[in-house]
């Protein structure tokens, strides 16, 4: 049985940049979620359930535009939003639940210096992936919060010069937003890491009927984290919006 290792495992060289499995893996994800909204755009109408597409669409995005809505309380907000907040859910559930595919996990394996290694991993199982998930929200929050309330009133919200004690704690608010970064990461690492390890055990000792629970249980974890991480990052906009009026 090959472990999932908590450093990156680099299974592919592209000239002189090295590949880990689970970059590779959210490049599949990534192509996977684009054809099927290539696919998905061509049967959209203007009108509500008109075929099996459209109805496809709406069963996914209607929650989540209702999600948008309801946490940041506007729909012109909503709209600058909602695409950002869709990606995120739709690439980290794919990233999640694409590691209970039969022979997905440790099913592929190559020949590295490092030694055998799987092809794939699910990327929220790599800390580099979860990191990087974590900086575009908190990247993205601090974005939209310059475009609405303006360079000015961004910096006065963060740090007013005005107060000094507001300049102190300011230093505090810049702290913490940098922490946003480590808690989006560690949550989403931890949980999906150590279902994946979970899987593999029970796969290597018990490889048939018994493991279908903890896949079950495997489904439920990815979808709730996909969820937890796209509402924190509303919860940090709406909060990094607040006292803003549209």
């Amino acid at each position: 049985m090959i472990e999932i290792q908590l450093n990156p495992e680099y299974v592919l060289r592209v000239g002189g940049f090295l590949v880990s499995n689970a970059l590779f893996t959210s490049l599949i994800t990534s192509v996977v979620l684009a054809a099927t909204a290539l696919i998905m755009r061509r049967s959209l109408t203007n009108e509500f359930g008109t075929n099996k597409g459209q109805r496809i669409v709406e069963a996914v995005c209607e929650p989540l535009w209702n999600l948008c809505t309801g946490v940041l309380g506007s729909q012109e907000l909503a709209a600058r939003i909602f695409p950002v907040i869709a990606t995120f859910f739709l690439f980290i559930i794919t990233a999640n639940w694409i590691e209970v595919l039969p022979g997905f996990l440790n099913s592929f394996y190559v020949q590295t210096p490092e030694g055998t290694l799987s092809l794939f991993r699910s990327p929220s199982s790599d800390l580099s992936t979860t990191l990087a998930l974590g900086t575009i929200s908190v990247i993205f929050t601090q974005g939209i919060s310059i475009w609405i309330l303006g360079p000015w009133q961004f910096i006065l919200k963060i740090i007013d010069v005005r107060k000094p004690i507001r300049a102190f704690t300011g230093i505090l608010e810049l702290m913490s937003e940098f922490s946003k970064i480590f808690s989006f990461a560690f949550r989403l690492f931890g949980n999906i890491f150590a279902g994946g390890v979970l899987l593999l055990v029970i796969g290597f000792l018990a490889p048939y009927i018994i493991p279908l629970p903890f896949m079950v249980l495997e489904i439920f974890v990815g979808f709730i984290q996909a969820l937890i991480f796209s509402l924190l990052s509303l919860m940090f906009i709406k909060a990094a919006l607040s006292g803003h009026h549209n």
